[in-house]
């Protein structure tokens, strides 16, 4: 197990990436409904703004492997037919460029630096995309596709090092819901599962540098209720904790090649329920159950005025029916956790 130290100071807003020399912490910040790009140098713990405040939202930023440029995906939240915008902008000051549109995830950079992977939803018929372009815009194209119950999550793509590899979250919602990470071949799409598990949730990954294992945020299947930083080793099918903390880690974490440093964040998630006829949906109406994660784990509507949900109750995860006045009952047993509710 590894030791943990906070950086005060920086509050990222979906995730941050660490420079390859681990001493840049690059985030994005949303203050008052805008959105900036910052760098914070851990030795100096000095801040320099890379994008100015704007009404657009800039998500999951990603460093290239050689330092230079940073890569973010510009989004406008509530604008009709504004594409989803992958941009690229210098470390060391610049303007901004736009790279490619349609990028509804974040990415993972091919070694190389010439390629990215994304993933992208087509809600339309139920399938799930892993994609992989070039940064001069030449190749796109469709590597592996899956159709529901099973789909690719949007927690973004990792390049392995040797580039042979790529590692993308995924999640099977048929005959029991579970989540594990892949690593598809990159010349000929074929699947394998890279933890040999079904873990309870999975969000994003990285490489170990020598590509020898992974690390992401995850939950054991029917274990606790927080993610927590793990290390898996492929080929002898072994996890473990690197820290041991009562927090819960989000988005993706970040290796520093240089130092072996890994940046990771956490933060607190409150949930609360609100309904609305489909007739007046400018007209929405808090339903107060008085715990403040409830939800989180799923909820479903079961007819007659009345929804079922997860309720966080003394350390498990349990199921409620609760009705638009805000009365609940207890459904399932007090032990052990259960997620996912459907009706």
């Amino acid at each position: 197990l590894g030791t943990a130290s906070v950086i005060e100071g920086i509050t990222p807003n979906s995730w941050a990436d660490l420079t390859p020399n681990g001493r840049g912490v690059v985030f994005d910040q949303e203050v008052d409904g805008k959105s900036s790009v910052w760098i914070f140098d851990r030795e100096t713990k000095n801040q320099r703004l890379l994008i100015e405040p704007r009404d657009a939202r800039y998500n999951w930023p990603s460093i290239s492997s050689d330092g230079r440029h940073l890569y973010l995906v510009r989004t406008f939240d509530g604008v009709a037919n504004t594409p989803n915008v992958l941009i690229r902008v210098p470390l060391a000051g610049g303007g901004v460029e736009k790279i490619a549109e349609d990028v509804g995830s974040p990415i993972g950079l091919s070694p190389d630096g010439k390629m990215f992977a994304h993933v992208s939803e087509e809600l339309e018929n139920g399938s799930s995309n892993l994609w992989i372009q070039s940064l001069d815009g030449e190749l796109k194209r469709v590597l592996v596709s899956r159709r529901a119950p099973s789909a690719y999550t949007l927690d973004g793509p990792v390049w392995s090092p040797d580039g042979k590899t790529i590692a993308t979250t995924f999640c099977n919602q048929g005959n029991g819901i579970y989540y594990d990470v892949l690593g598809v071949d990159v010349e000929n799409g074929l699947e394998r599962s890279l933890t040999g598990q079904r873990w309870g949730h999975v969000l994003g990954v990285s490489w170990l540098e020598d590509g020898s294992g992974l690390i992401f945020h995850g939950k054991k299947r029917g274990g606790g209720l927080l993610h927590q930083l793990y290390q898996v080793h492929p080929l002898a099918g072994s996890s473990h904790t690197i820290v041991n903390e009562n927090v819960d880690y989000l988005g993706r974490p970040a290796i520093s090649p240089t130092t072996g440093d890994i940046l990771a964040f956490y933060g607190n998630i409150d949930t609360s329920f609100w309904v609305s006829s489909p007739f007046s949906l400018d007209n929405f109406q808090p339903i107060e159950t008085g715990y403040n994660k409830d939800g989180y784990e799923g909820a479903d509507w079961v007819g007659n005025g009345r929804f079922v949900h997860t309720s966080r109750l003394n350390g498990h995860d349990k199921i409620k029916i609760t009705d638009l006045a805000a009365t609940s009952q207890l459904i399932t047993t007090p032990k052990g956790n259960d997620r996912y509710p459907s009706a």
